[in-house]
């Protein structure tokens, strides 16, 4: 799915996934290049992907911003366990992004969403 542009601010767009765990709501904006990686950004928790919105209506003028919600925040759903590491929270992420397709990407988080952006990281150094 990719974004449309309105005026200059690209139109950010919802989305579902399937998951292990059920369906994960993300949003995107901007449109795909090829040659440019998207970025993923993470929202902080309790929170969703919405507040992100304004974020990616600026970054997406730029490239394609794709931000998921956490399982068991905003649209998503609720993990089976809700004592899981941040290990767990940073391969759904990956899971996600890999059934949209996307396999190397930029990431942001913000207060514990950073610290998965780092496991997301530490990932593909393994």
């Amino acid at each position: 799915m990719s974004g449309a542009v309105v005026g200059s601010a690209p139109l950010v767009q919802r989305g579902f996934v399937e998951s292990a765990e059920g369906q994960v709501h993300y949003l995107t904006a901007g449109k795909p290049r090829a040659g440019h990686q998207p970025l993923v950004l993470l929202h902080a928790s309790p929170r969703s992907a919405k507040r992100l919105e304004p974020l990616m209506r600026i970054t997406g003028t730029r490239r394609h911003v794709i931000a998921p919600d956490t399982l068991g925040n905003g649209d998503s759903c609720t993990p089976a366990n809700d004592r899981l590491p941040l290990l767990y929270f940073a391969d759904a992420h990956l899971r996600v992004l890999g059934a949209l397709g996307i396999e190397r990407f930029d990431v942001c988080g913000v207060h514990a969403s950073a610290s998965i952006a780092c496991e997301m990281a530490a990932w593909f150094k393994k």
